[in-house]
Parts: C-alpha cells; structure tokens; sequence
C-alpha cells in the first residue's frame, strides 16, 4: 500500500469513527428527550422481580395474555399480547382506565378491575389492600391462591405493562415496582432506585 493510499485509508476511518461519536451523542440526546416525554406523558418504568415467564400455569388465566389461537405454553415474554398487543389484553381482561387522582387511588382502582371482572384472575387473586411499611410508605398487596410467588408476580406484572403501553395508567412517578411476597404481590410508585418499601 502505498503513503497516499495509506493516508487516504486513516481518514476513511477518522471519518467513521467521528461519524459514529456523533450518532451516538444523537441517540443520547433522543434517550433524554424520550425520558423526559415519558414523564410528561405519566409514563412509567416497571422494575419487578422473578420470573420471566410464567412457568405452568393451570387453569386459563395464560390464554388471556396470548393472541387467539396460540398455544399460551409457546408463546415467550416478548410476544405475550402486554408487550405487542397491549389494547388487545386490556379488552380480553374487561379493563378501562384507571380512576382516581393520586397514583396509588389510580393503581388501586385498575388493580381491583384486574383481579375482578374476569373470573381466571378472580379465581387466583383477591381485591388489592393497602399497606404500609415502617417508613410510612403506601403500597397495595394483591393476595394470590393456585398460583406460587412468582408466578402471581408475573402475570401483575404483564397487566400493569400493557396498561402503562396502552395508556391506561399514567402516575407522577417514573417507576413502579411489582415484587412478589409470600402469599402475594406488592404494587407501589417508587420515587427512585433507592425507595425500596419495607426497607
């Protein structure tokens, strides 16, 4: 290779290298527009913990979170109606938009349409409670039978995701935290990582 073709190679790849700097300094500047309508917009982000999937479920509480027809034990996370079809699940679960005008009226008024109107998700859940931990926090506890921990956890989970992709939630806060607890399911808006309730 000679110098000159040599020369023009290094500014071929200075010019990629700056061109990718650039995109990247765009994607980061749309994140912070994005975080910033999303929180306009009451959007919120979901932090739970468990499972990923809903492992055996009996019953026919799966077969409401997949597309007609599908067979609900093949069907993955991503494809599950809350994640591709969220208004599709919101009319197979009977549910409108939730009321009130504090998030927790606003969480517990959807919560207690989710667990009730639909006789799968009554047979499994009972109606949201409030609750409050040692540093006065407020969350809802949603009690679960023929479900284990987890399992609960994920399909509370799956509800609040297409409810927030659908636009039938919108809180103040950023982040909502849905973790499983012996018997049930915690609900609450977090302000932050850090507001952790019963810690």
């Amino acid at each position: 290779m000679s110098s000159k073709q040599s020369e023009e190679f290094i500014r071929k790849q200075v010019r990629r290298a700056l061109r990718q700097i650039l995109l990247e300094q765009d994607d980061k500047k749309d994140d912070k527009k994005d975080d910033k309508k999303q929180r306009a917009s009451g959007g919120f982000t979901i932090k739970a913990v468990g499972r990923t999937t809903a492992g055996n479920v009996g019953g026919d509480i799966k077969q409401l979170f997949v597309s007609a027809g599908e067979d609900p034990k093949k069907v993955k996370v991503e494809d599950l109606l809350s994640r591709q079809k969220p208004h599709q699940l919101m009319k197979n679960l009977g549910l409108s938009s939730a009321a009130g005008s504090t998030s927790i009226e606003k969480l517990k008024s959807f919560l207690n349409q989710a667990v009730t109107v639909r006789e799968e998700m009554s047979n499994v859940y009972s109606k949201p409670s409030l609750k409050k931990d040692s540093k006065g926090r407020t969350a809802l506890h949603i009690g679960i039978k023929g479900l284990t921990d987890k399992q609960g956890n994920f399909f509370i989970r799956e509800t609040l995701w297409g409810a927030e992709l659908a636009g039938y939630i919108t809180l103040s806060e950023k982040l909502l935290r849905v973790w499983p607890q012996s018997g049930g399911v915690i609900v609450y808006p977090a302000k932050n990582n850090k507001d952790v309730w019963g810690q």
